[in-house]
């Protein structure tokens, strides 16, 4: 049987076992490569799961929450509720703008006049992990003046704040006046004494 043998006196077999090894390097190499990729690559953010609830009992037949979570989202929502939302005295006021009014039991400033605010929906729950499970209200209807912030489920959080009530109300007074009016209260400045104007122009 005739040998073959290359130019530079290796045997082609030679050749072809050194071509194995480089192969087989540079898959080793590659491998390494992409599982320090794998390594250093950024974290999957978790699956944020959401559901809206009209009823505290609803809430707990769907067991995204435990009972008692339940029972603190809608206590804690509602607290939050009463902090954010506007408060009319006129009801027909109120339905301008939401589709659905109710009598308010935010403080009012004269507890025999009935007060309206927009209606409840129900309880939006957001869980993105065991430590992250948040409850905020969403209103039958929206406006951009109107936002809540989200309290947490693991505990009772039901406190209300009259500052944040009154700052609802600023706010909501703010967004129904026409931009010149809120623009000349904006250079208005207020002291123990009463009303202070800027000089005119």
């Amino acid at each position: 049987m005739d040998w073959i043998v290359l130019p530079d006196g290796r045997s082609p077999w030679a050749t072809g076992r050194m071509m194995m090894r480089c192969s087989q390097a540079a898959t080793r190499h590659a491998i390494l490569v992409l599982s320090g990729l794998v390594l250093v690559s950024p974290p999957l953010q978790a699956e944020v799961r959401t559901k809206l609830y009209i009823t505290s009992r609803a809430c707990q037949a769907d067991s995204l929450l435990s009972p008692e979570e339940c029972q603190n989202a809608f206590a804690n929502a509602e607290a939050e509720y009463y902090d954010g939302a506007p408060v009319f005295g006129v009801k027909d006021e109120c339905e301008r703008v939401f589709r659905r009014c109710v009598i308010s039991f935010a403080e009012p400033p004269d507890p025999k006049a009935p007060r309206y605010a927009p209606a409840l929906k129900g309880v939006q729950v957001s869980v993105s992990s065991v430590q992250d499970r948040t409850a905020v209200p969403v209103l039958d209807g929206s406006h951009p003046a109107v936002s809540f912030g989200r309290r947490t489920v693991l505990e009772r959080q039901d406190y209300r704040s009259t500052v944040k009530q009154e700052d609802a109300q600023a706010r909501w007074a703010a967004a129904q006046r026409p931009p010149e009016q809120s623009r000349a209260a904006e250079g208005t400045t207020w002291t123990l004494r009463g009303r202070v104007d800027p000089p005119a122009h």
